[in-house]
């Protein structure tokens, strides 16, 4: 089976397709749609899709991503995630500095906020990592659905409640490590109820990597 993103290389960036046409398309139609990367119309017995906008961004950065020098295949297995790691390690370390810095400024005492601040610092890593990992090990294109992030914490042991774990993933978007986009039809994904209901954003159900 045709990963989806893969697909949209197949879809004209002008104009609408019979779905039949494209080899593989027909399985994927839910994922593309809910993605925002595709608009589907039936026209008799025959589906129609389109490109939306966003699915013209994706189709051309995979056309770039095709296009670009392929690394050696060395440092295909560890190498990424430890990085990945490193990188996430190094980002929040320096926003726990900088918050330390802060209170010690303001004159309050910083001690007694540092067992938290390094708390969310952890979660937030951690789940930066697992967003890494479960985007190269599935596939997914570069969207990770929120509901398994959740239940990979879980998975693993975080201790962390929902309310904890979408305020950290809310951080990450704010300090430009991740970006949580929308469901275009919030009421066809598996697990609403793991998203996140944003007033003036809709259902926020998806993680995509900077």
């Amino acid at each position: 089976m045709a990963e989806p993103g893969a697909l949209l290389l197949k879809l004209p960036v002008d104009g609408e397709i019979a779905a039949g046409k494209v080899r593989g398309l027909a399985p994927q139609l839910g994922a593309l749609t809910a993605a925002g990367w595709i608009d589907a119309r039936k026209d008799g017995r025959v589906v129609m899709v389109r490109l939306t906008a966003a699915g013209v961004d994706e189709r051309a950065r995979l056309e770039r991503t095709a296009a670009a020098p392929r690394p050696k295949r060395v440092a295909a297995t560890k190498a990424p995630a430890a990085a990945t790691r490193i990188a996430a390690l190094e980002a929040q370390l320096a926003a726990l500095t900088a918050r330390v810095t802060a209170l010690e400024g303001a004159g309050r005492p910083a001690l007694l906020d540092v067992a938290t601040i390094a708390d969310e610092a952890a979660l937030r890593a951690t789940i930066a990592a697992v967003v890494a990992e479960l985007d190269a090990n599935g596939r997914l294109g570069g969207l990770v659905p929120i509901p398994e992030v959740r239940a990979e914490l879980r998975r693993r042991g975080v201790g962390a409640t929902d309310a904890e774990v979408t305020a950290a993933l809310e951080a990450l978007e704010r300090a430009w490590t991740i970006d949580l986009s929308v469901a275009q039809a919030p009421n066809a994904v598996a697990d609403r109820a793991a998203g996140i209901e944003r007033p003036g954003r809709g259902l926020l159900y998806y993680v995509a990597r900077r």
